[in-house]
């Protein structure tokens, strides 16, 4: 079962259990509330477990939750620092030309000439946009900036994405 993070616990809110949820995608915060299914991540090794009957309401911070079976200010406390996650299989189906981060980890980067750059091993947001984290067999890393000009072709089917090869992005 392929798990997407879509958050993380801050801290406790209130004494009554409630937690404070950090959401990585904020442009549909109300993600992790219409969710059919959600699960807490484990710690070090730890088996995912699933939420039960998860409810809150979106502040400008992420959302105050309140997951069953955790009444108390100290119950809420061991929740700190866990990821709240969603199973791949319960997201909707993305919108042409927008793709969920997580189906692009592992895919190879590959030039319009055909070379072979490397794999997607991580993204990161920057004041520009998402940026794709690619290294290649020998550990080089490129940075390589998610956008049409750049990357003109998306094919998860195939497994690959195309760069463009602009002068000075892989130098």
């Amino acid at each position: 079962m392929p798990l997407i993070a879509l958050g993380r616990v801050l801290r406790p809110h209130g004494v009554h259990g409630a937690v404070l949820i950090s959401l990585y995608n904020q442009g549909n915060p109300e993600s992790v509330l219409e969710a059919p299914r959600l699960w807490l991540m484990g710690r070090d090794g730890e088996d995912p477990a699933p939420v039960q009957g998860l409810s809150g309401k979106l502040v400008p911070k992420g959302v105050i939750a309140k997951i069953k079976g955790f009444s108390t200010r100290e119950a809420a406390e061991t929740l700190k620092g866990l990821e709240i996650a969603i199973d791949r299989k319960d997201l909707p189906d993305p919108e042409e030309d927008e793709f969920y981060h997580a189906d692009l980890l592992g895919l190879a980067a590959v030039t319009s000439s055909g070379r072979n750059l490397g794999k997607i091993e991580s993204l990161m947001e920057n004041g520009a946009g998402l940026v794709l984290v690619v290294v290649g067999e020998s550990g080089k890393e490129s940075l390589i900036p998610f956008t049409d000009e750049c990357v003109p072709e998306v094919n998860l089917a195939g497994g690959l994405i195309r760069v463009s090869e602009i002068p000075g992005l892989f130098e």
